[in-house]
């Protein structure tokens, strides 16, 4: 299915633009501005980088999320698991002259490293299906004819932590992929970590609180994250 590309400059809440790029007829557009103009992860609210400082964008879509950490002046390590959206990204990168900050990984994210899994998306059936059509899920059922389906490779997220000094930031909205991202971190890699603010698929906050073995306290409430958002922050 062809996609009419448009483009348009987002601002950021600090005012630095971001010359963005979207396919009409998806949730790209609203993506964008979400993320980088009403600044939804709430990153200004509670984000001081230092110089050189490093962010995760596992889920990285087009791009949203990691503009809006490229525009507080953070280097990321991005994370997207369809080739039609890694287009995107770096597309956007170009546009708002951000390609030098980002390394675009071209993986699903997992607890491992050179696995081979299949990722649904692209449920054309739908209204809702046609919006979402770039949002790929790994916990699809194969049996979903309604799904465009795709072999993919995983990478884990202590291979991109092990290449790190440090992580001020990890964003996660992977679609499920997070409950393997972050079930084996070696201590090493989880003391690397300083916030990590994670929409949570299919299970429960109590959960995931468990993975991050007592490192980590539940800054939700108190920092007035949207329903959905989860954010969690080093003791």
């Amino acid at each position: 299915m062809n996609y009419i590309i448009e483009s348009k400059d987002f601002i950021a809440p600090n005012g630095t633009v971001m010359k963005a790029n979207f396919r009409l007829g998806t949730n790209d557009r609203d993506t964008l501005t979400a993320c980088i103009e009403n600044d939804d992860y709430h990153f200004n609210d509670f984000l001081d980088p230092e110089q050189d400082a490093v962010a995760i964008d596992l889920g990285c879509h087009v791009a949203g999320a990691t503009l809006a950490l490229a525009a507080l002046g953070y280097k990321i390590h991005a994370v997207e698991i369809l080739p039609e959206n890694q287009e995107m990204i770096l597309m956007n990168l170009a546009s708002s002259g951000m390609l030098g900050l980002v390394t675009l990984y071209p993986y699903a994210i997992s607890d491992k490293d050179s696995d081979k899994i299949m990722v649904g998306y692209g449920d054309l059936n739908t209204v809702s299906g046609r919006m979402h059509h770039f949002m790929g899920n790994t916990n699809c059922s194969k049996d979903d004819h309604n799904l465009l389906q795709l072999e993919v490779e995983t990478i884990s997220l202590n291979t991109i932590l092990d290449s790190l000094e440090s992580c001020h930031i990890i964003k996660s909205d992977c679609e499920g992929g997070e409950w393997k991202a972050f079930s084996n971190l070696t201590d090493e890699n989880l003391d690397k970590i300083t916030w990590i603010s994670a929409e949570l698929h299919g299970d429960t906050t109590e959960r995931f609180m468990g993975m991050l073995r007592g490192k980590f306290i539940d800054v939700s409430e108190e920092y007035g994250m949207p329903f959905g958002h989860n954010l969690f922050r080093k003791k």
